[in-house]
């Protein structure tokens, strides 16, 4: 499971899973997916 408040970053973490990725896997990259997003949440 993923959970951010931007969709497109969870969904990527997600991806990061299915492919075989682990959970720090995952949360590196919907986490740079997060801050790339260009909001200030």
């Amino acid at each position: 499971m993923v959970a951010t408040v931007i969709p497109l970053a969870s969904q990527i973490g997600i991806d990061i899973l299915k492919e075989g990725g682990n959970a720090i896997d995952a949360a590196i990259a919907a986490n740079a997916a997060f801050r790339s997003n260009g909001t200030n949440r």
